[in-house]
């Protein structure tokens, strides 16, 4: 019939149902098969391709309906823009979005969150972010779609102004806006809002959680290293708990050599795979625990459970190319390795260059006229509260560190607006660490590491000509100190426009109910006398900073202090004197 019949109907229909069986290979012997081929042949072909990630597939496809004649519609278009979301084909993919643009495709929301998803899934979420910006009447899935990729580049910031901003608009969110909301905290370490979030779902907007919430909540938990709340919510979920949060949980188990909770957990998770396996048994080596290590390996082997390849896409001169891991079938797999040994061997030895740090400045600022809680606000600081805690030294004598930033920048519930207005007390929105890595697990960064991403993240977030002023409590005495010195001895210079403010010599003019001035000033006095909320198992910069911003919003509600009166207050580097921080 398919040899004969001129019309593609019942072959479509195959299609369909081969397609929807996952046999791709059968689905495309009858598409080869069929004398015609209309729009419907094709767009099932290249969408059951890049559902069954053939993604390379998916876009030879789509290249030649473009040379069969016929005109791709819009589901052609959201299809091949999918593959090419997954397979990181940007160069394809903006082949795709000119096309779309020449042959004039009305863009409505489907193609507006594919086009969004495919430049921020291949690195340009500068592009998503201005593709969203110039749309309007946007619909619930493009706040998602945008909402999802910046939590995906970890920009927890952003999703936050983002989702205030969509509930001005009078959008109203949904679950899978929960979903990223939770899944950008997550990675961004920021637990106080996520409990705000999972709690205002259901308070505010009625919505029930499933069970992809509470993974997002137990990652997030698990993340800042909160194993003992993560594990007390997976037992109260209102909802059977899948597999992906039992292995959330058993991954933080392994990165913070919890073997009594990994145990209990792998144990919950009915379908174990290889990469369950693979996480206790790397949790059973890093306490040294070898024999057990040895023994989940064999019952791998007696339940014949194999360890799964991953597979990744490169994309380069228009080409797409498949790599999977130690793989070695490519032509040039000698010249790609050699090559790959030179880069690493230079990133490790070349020094971050001045231009480079020049050029990640230029990157992005905030505008000085952005709307802060509905008003223009002409910022005098990029305000940074900041804590630094060593914890040891290498056998090279770096330095190992944990740096935690709260950013003050912005936002309704941010002490920025209460040091501006004094006369309203608000609450302290969360802690944002430099990054997940730096302060939530123990694999922490040597400090010459950490300046190139400590200058690009408070580049990141400084207002253009304005300077940054720093935020301690007792930095004089070691914080600035600790990175005057650093900074030098990495031979980097520390940036000229750095303020510094210490909160102790403001807090001693603070006097008790008898009028005499307190006896001591101390982090620990001050966190007693306001009764601050400070609890939590993360390690200690970041518990300080979290203290530190409670603090600097009660000292400068007490005695009216503002950001001009703080700035008179601070010091430069050149006031202090350069000698190495004491033991």
């Amino acid at each position: 019939m398919l040899e004969w019949s001129t019309d593609p109907f019942h072959g479509n229909l195959m299609l369909m149902g081969f397609l929807k069986g996952g046999q791709l290979d059968k689905a495309y012997q009858i598409f080869k098969r069929m004398p015609v081929k209309d729009l419907v042949s094709w767009n099932s072909m290249i969408a059951g391709a890049a559902r069954s990630s053939h993604l390379k597939d998916a876009m030879n496809l789509f290249s030649r309906l473009v040379n069969s004649g016929l005109v791709p519609d819009g589901f052609s278009f959201s299809s091949v823009l999918s593959a090419c979301a997954r397979a990181g084909a940007r160069c394809y993919g903006m082949w795709v979005h000119q096309l779309m643009d020449e042959l004039g495709v009305e863009k409505n929301h489907l193609l507006i969150s594919a086009l969004v998803d495919m430049y921020a899934k291949c690195g340009r979420i500068d592009v998503s972010v201005e593709i969203f910006n110039n749309i309007k009447r946007l619909h619930l899935s493009t706040w998602n779609t945008m909402i999802s990729n910046l939590a995906g580049h970890g920009l927890g910031s952003d999703v936050v102004m983002l989702f205030h901003r969509m509930e001005l608009s009078g959008v109203v969110p949904d679950g899978v806006t929960f979903v990223a909301l939770l899944t950008a905290c997550s990675h961004c370490g920021m637990v106080e809002e996520a409990r705000q979030y999972f709690e205002t779902m259901s308070t505010k907007y009625s919505i029930t959680p499933k069970v992809e919430h509470y993974g997002a909540m137990v990652d997030t938990l698990s993340r800042a290293g909160l194993l003992d709340e993560a594990y007390n919510l997976v037992r109260s979920m209102a909802v059977k708990p899948d597999a992906v949060i039992w292995r959330a949980l058993l991954s933080a188990c392994r990165r913070y050599h919890q073997t009594k909770l990994g145990d209990v957990t792998i144990e919950q998770i009915a379908c174990q795979g290889s990469g369950d396996y693979t996480l206790l048994s790397n949790i059973y080596s890093s306490i040294n625990r070898w024999d057990d290590s040895e023994e989940v390996w064999k019952e791998m082997k007696k339940k014949k459970v194999r360890k799964i390849k991953g597979l990744s896409w490169v994309e380069l001169g228009g080409s797409t190319h498949e790599f999977k891991a130690g793989d070695r079938s490519h032509p040039d797999s000698d010249d790609i390795y050699r090559v790959l040994h030179g880069l690493l061997k230079k990133a490790k030895a070349e020094v971050f260059k001045q231009s480079d740090l020049q050029h990640l400045k230029s990157l992005q600022c905030y505008d000085i006229q952005e709307k802060v809680s509905g008003g223009k606000t002409d910022c005098p600081a990029t305000i940074l509260v900041f804590d630094i805690e060593t914890t040891g030294f290498s056998r090279r004598g770096d330095r190992i560190i944990e740096f935690a930033v709260r950013d003050l920048m912005g936002g309704k519930n941010s002490t920025f607006q209460t040091l501006i207005n004094p006369e309203r007390e608000v609450k302290n929105a969360a802690v944002h660490g430099i990054s997940t890595k730096m302060v939530c697990s123990s694999d922490i960064p040597r400090f010459g590491e950490f300046i190139p991403i400590l200058l690009q993240y408070v580049w990141s977030r400084q207002v253009a000509g304005k300077p940054v002023m720093w935020v301690a409590h007792n930095g004089k005495t070691f914080d600035v100190p600790f990175l005057i010195f650093e900074f030098q001895r990495c031979k980097q210079e520390m940036p000229a426009d750095w303020l510094f403010v210490d909160t102790l010599p403001i807090a001693r003019q603070l006097v008790d109910s008898d009028g005499e001035k307190i006896s001591s000033a101390s982090m620990k006095t001050l966190v007693e006398r306001y009764k601050i909320p400070v609890d939590g198992k993360a390690h200690r910069a970041m518990h300080d900073v979290t203290a530190l911003c409670y603090v600097l919003q009660k000292l400068t509600f007490e005695l009216k202090l503002t950001v001009p009166q703080l700035l008179e207050k601070s010091f430069r580097v050149s006031d202090i004197t350069t000698t190495p921080p004491k033991k």
